[in-house]
C-alpha cells in the first residue's frame, strides 16, 4: 500500500470526501497524455508562499536559547553542569543551520495538492485555473488513494493544518511535519496534500540536494479511478468546452466532461 495517512496532518476524512485540482489546459491535456500526477519540488512552492516547508517563530526562539543561554542548553540536553556540552551542539542548533536544513528537506520533498471541497469555488477557480481556458477535476480522497496504491513510492495523504506562526510551534520529531502546515491566512484553501520524499543516489540530505535534485517527479496513476468528472472554466466558450469534450474522447477515458455552473445566469 504505497498511500500512507501521515501522522502530522490532520485527521483524513472519509474516503468519499469530495476533492477538487484546478489546472489549466496544459497541465490537464498533460495528466491524459502520461496517466501521472505531477508533485512538485515542495521547495518551490516558496514562488507563492515563502513559509512553504519553514519553521515559526516558536522555534526560531527556541534555537536561539539553546545557542545563548547555557543553562537552557543544559537542561535540553540533559547535561550535568560539570559535564562538557557537546562539541557540535551550537552548530547543530544554529538557526541558520536549522533553515539550511529545511531548505534541503524541502528540496528532498515532492507534493501534490488538492482541495477539499463539496461544490464548485469561484475562489479556487480564480487563484489555480484561468477563468477563460481552465480545466477543474473532481475526485475522492478513496478515488486519490486508489489511484495510486499499485505504484512503489510510500506517499503519505492528509489535510493541512492552518496554524499561526507567530505563537504555535511545529514539532521536529516527525518527518514532514512543516509541509502539512500552512498560515491561517490560507484557510479558505481546504487543502489536502500528498507528499513523498525523494532522495537522489549519491545526494542523499546533502547540501548538493539544494542545485541538484529535479524540480518534480511524475506518479503514474489510474485516471479512470482518480478522475470523477472533469470541468471546464465558468467563462469558458462553448466551442472551448465542446473541444475539450472531443480531445477527451479521443483518449477514449469515457470522462464525463461539464461546463461549470458558476457563472450561469440567475434565476430571477
Amino acid at each position: 500500500m504505497p498511500y500512507k495517512p501521515h501522522p502530522s496532518a490532520g485527521t483524513l476524512p472519509p474516503d468519499d470526501t469530495v476533492i477538487w485540482r484546478f489546472m489549466s489546459l496544459a497541465k490537464f491535456l498533460s495528466l491524459l497524455t502520461k496517466s501521472s500526477i505531477y508533485f512538485c519540488q515542495a521547495r518551490r512552492l516558496r514562488n507563492d508562499d515563502p513559509f512553504e516547508g519553514t519553521l515559526p517563530r516558536p522555534n526560531l526562539e527556541f534555537y536561539q536559547q539553546m545557542m545563548t543561554n547555557e543553562a537552557y542548553a543544559r537542561q535540553v540536553l540533559q547535561t550535568a553542569p560539570h559535564e562538557p556540552l557537546p562539541s557540535n551542539y551550537l552548530d547543530v542548533f544554529s538557526p541558520d543551520r536549522q533553515k539550511q536544513m529545511g531548505d534541503i528537506f524541502a528540496s528532498t520533498t515532492y507534493v501534490n495538492c488538492w482541495n477539499i471541497c463539496t461544490h464548485e469555488s469561484a475562489f479556487l477557480w480564480s487563484i489555480y485555473a484561468s477563468t477563460s481556458d481552465g480545466i477543474g477535476i473532481r475526485s475522492t480522497i478513496g478515488r486519490l488513494k486508489k489511484s495510486v496504491e499499485k505504484g512503489e513510492r510510500d506517499i503519505f495523504i492528509g489535510p493541512v493544518v492552518y496554524m499561526d506562526y507567530n505563537v504555535e510551534p511545529i514539532s521536529q520529531a516527525i518527518s514532514l511535519n512543516s509541509l502539512f502546515r500552512k498560515r491561517k491566512s490560507f484557510e479558505a484553501e481546504c487543502e489536502l496534500r500528498a507528499c513523498f520524499i525523494g532522495l537522489v543516489d549519491g545526494i542523499g540530505w546533502s547540501d548538493a540536494a539544494l542545485t541538484a535534485n529535479p524540480a518534480g517527479h511524475y506518479v503514474s496513476c489510474d485516471m479512470h479511478i482518480l478522475v470523477e468528472e472533469v470541468f471546464v472554466s465558468p467563462a469558458a466558450p462553448q466551442w472551448y468546452a465542446d473541444a475539450v469534450s472531443e480531445v477527451v474522447r479521443k483518449f477514449g477515458t469515457g470522462f464525463l466532461i461539464r461546463k461549470s455552473a458558476l457563472s450561469d445566469p440567475a434565476i430571477l
